[in-house]
């Protein structure tokens, strides 16, 4: 491995080509051309890899442990280590999968015959199979509680990097099943026993105190355990927990051995997450807790950039800010524009991902057609992005606004919160405001944001509270919406809503459908009422601060109905991403809470999105803008930048059509200054200094 591979992903515009299928599998998982060793043999080749380099591929993620056995797989992984030094001449960096949750029981048995005693097993003891979307009965799923099986990957790690020479480990299908094997039934009380030592702390816990019968949670076949809405049963609650932290463990063990063998070398992972249904309890993944121990991270949610024929816009905002505020970025494909040839779409994901997603790229082409040549504009992006790299990779992305979201919420709750939260963020992706994750106890720098949104945080500590009310008493805003506070932790009602206590005012928790905001008299009587409520508009002054608390988020499109017979958690697809109903509503509490509203203000719903962001070291500010309507030129749009942003003197305009910057001219206003733009068409950058 090269000595300059160590400074491989940081301040670094990445574009990727995928090519993890080893020849085994493309033969017994079906996914054959009559001339299949062919072209194996040419994706191998020096031609194969100046053409990559010729594409401006900078990443192949290449095959190398496919959990078909380790014995089984090197003659394989050998053709992945000529690979990678042949990319290596060329400046490509390769990164290598490696299977995490699978083994395969037709093959792996073979060099290990205590192979069953990985395997995750459902709550009948059968083992549990890799066949809930591929079918794939032959590969059964691994508990990651396995120390075993966790000192075998590790061999596999030790491997890939001191023999085959990889840039990255990364690892696949990391979802884990609810698991009812031995070790997890001997764990799972143990680990309640070190969260709460005494009989005291599980009797406030649980209710009870003893341990010694206490069974993982299950459901009958017909309605298993994953098909919960709510999650307020305080032992299911801990069992949600025990996977996750189960999970990270399994992950953070394999950090660390990688670190002892290479420490600059970065670690991948590909969570079942943004699918829309409850993660933490399908699938044992608490993404951002994973994100600690990782680098990048693969997102295969299938929400596809797009606006949509009724005018949904679907981007990539949650995926990415969630990543960066990990600081992660996101692998990601831009299929099906990939497959079919939409140039103009795919255009439109390359753009969205070098301005959200620290210049990664993500998959611009996979192993089924890794040999077909890019399209001459897709060349043309790739090489825009990266010659003007520190545009786009290690900048800051500068932001007014946080939204806060913490696991309780989104896991004890989740069927209320999660589309409430949706909505939420699509208004302020259409609307232009300037947001950031903070993800959960991480509370601390709220000082650099000028307003905080909390939609529908059920679940919040009194150490939270105390937070967000400090900061909203040094000067910050704060919107909050729905039933955020009326919960602890543990999912506990508070009689009356917590937060607002902490601001001064008194909020009734009655029920999901009567909560109303209430402020208090003079003589601290509570007024209910909910015509005062409107009257008032839910706004008041906290210390230095503003907040504008509202009731409901009216949604556009209503979640459809739990089918009769759901075996899952509901999965809320993209239907329903539209801003709230109530936009204007929200929209204007949430300029109420700036003070002098937000930074680059958009009509809404709008499908002309930008972003701030300063490059590294410098003084300029970079307005990114991406069109997500790529059948339309953009003609005559012109920007107000407020001035509680920058106060330029002067602006400049590019795009990967005219990569030579314009001058632009600026009309100050007392609201700020305002630049026209010329007629533009996927993306382009005002450049403000």
């Amino acid at each position: 491995m090269p000595e300059d591979c160590t400074r491989r992903f940081d301040n670094k515009v990445l574009v990727t080509a995928g090519n993890w299928e080893p020849m085994f599998h493309r033969i017994r998982g079906g996914h054959c051309h009559t001339n299949e060793q062919e072209r194996y043999d040419h994706e191998h080749s020096e031609e194969m890899v100046r053409q990559l380099a010729d594409e401006g591929i900078n990443l192949v993620l290449m095959h190398f442990y496919k959990g078909i056995g380790f014995e089984r797989e090197k003659p394989d992984m050998e053709d992945t280590r000529r690979f990678i030094e042949v990319c290596h001449r060329h400046d490509i960096l390769v990164g290598t999968y490696t299977q995490w949750g699978t083994f395969w029981n037709e093959t792996f048995p073979d060099e290990h015959p205590d192979a069953m005693d990985y395997c995750q097993r459902d709550q009948f003891g059968q083992p549990s199979l890799y066949s809930e979307t591929y079918f794939s009965y032959h590969r059964n799923r691994i508990c990651c509680s396995s120390g075993t099986f966790r000192s075998f990957l590790k061999e596999v790690v030790r491997y890939s990097v001191e023999h085959v020479g990889t840039d990255l480990v990364y690892f696949d299908n990391l979802g884990q099943c609810p698991c009812y094997c031995d070790r997890c039934q001997k764990a799972f009380p143990k680990f309640i026993a070190r969260r709460y030592p005494t009989e005291e702390q599980r009797m406030q816990r649980l209710g009870f105190s003893e341990l010694d019968r206490i069974q993982i949670p299950f459901g009958a076949y017909w309605r298993p355990i994953t098909c919960k809405d709510q999650i307020a049963d305080p032992l299911v609650q801990e069992w949600v927990e025990f996977r996750c932290r189960q999970l990270y463990d399994g992950l953070a063990d394999l950090r660390d051995f990688l670190s002892g063998l290479e420490p600059q070398l970065p670690m991948g992972i590909n969570p079942p997450v943004l699918y829309g249904d409850n993660a933490p309890l399908v699938w044992g993944a608490d993404w951002p807790r994973l994100l600690q121990t990782t680098r990048v991270s693969f997102v295969e949610d299938g929400n596809v950039t797009q606006v949509t024929d009724d005018g949904r816009l679907i981007s990539q905002h949650r995926c990415y800010k969630t990543a960066r505020a990990a600081n992660n970025s996101c692998l990601r494909f831009h299929t099906p524009w990939v497959f079919t040839g939409d140039i103009e779409w795919e255009l439109v994901a390359l753009a969205e991902a070098a301005v959200l997603n620290d210049g990664n790229l993500g998959l611009v082409k996979s192993y089924a057609s890794i040999a077909r040549a890019l399209d001459s504009r897709q060349r043309q992006y790739i090489k825009y992005f990266r010659d003007h790299e520190a545009d786009y990779a290690g900048v800051e992305q500068l932001s007014e606004v946080a939204v806060y979201k913490n696991f309780e919420s989104l896991s004890w709750s989740w069927l209320q919160v999660w589309p409430q939260l949706t909505v939420v963020e699509q208004l302020l992706i259409q609307s232009g405001a300037q947001f950031s994750y903070v993800l959960d106890d991480d509370l601390d720098a709220l000082s650099r944001y000028k307003t905080l949104v909390l939609s529908n945080m059920q679940c919040l500590s009194e150490a939270q509270t105390e937070k967000i009310a400090e900061f909203v008493a040094q000067g910050g805003g704060l919107l909050v919406t729905g039933e955020t506070g009326t919960r602890d932790l543990w999912y506990r009602s508070y009689e009356m809503n917590g937060l607002a206590r902490k601001l001064g005012r008194e909020i009734d928790h009655v029920s999901p459908t009567t909560f109303v905001a209430a402020g208090a008299g003079a003589a601290g009587d509570r007024q209910v009422d909910p015509g005062h409520v409107a009257a008032t508009g839910g706004r008041w002054q906290h210390g230095k601060g503003r907040v504008c608390w509202i009731p409901r988020v009216e949604m556009a499109h209503p979640l459809d109905p739990p089918e009769a017979g759901q075996l899952h958690t509901m999965i809320h697809t993209n239907n329903y991403w539209d801003p709230p109903a109530n936009w204007p509503e929200l929209l204007d509490g949430l300029d109420w809470t700036l003070g002098d509203g937000r930074w680059i203000p958009m009509n809404v719903p709008s499908t002309i999105v930008p972003q701030v962001s300063q490059p590294a070291g410098g003084e300029q500010i970079l307005v990114h803008i991406v069109n997500y309507s790529p059948r339309a030129q953009v003609e005559g749009l012109t920007l107000r930048i407020s001035p509680s942003l920058v106060k330029p003197s002067a602006a400049a305009w590019r795009t990967p059509e005219e990569p030579d910057p314009r001058r632009l001219d600026l009309e100050p206003a007392d609201d700020g200054a305002s630049v026209a733009l010329p007629t533009w068409g996927h993306h382009g950058t005002v450049i403000l200094s």
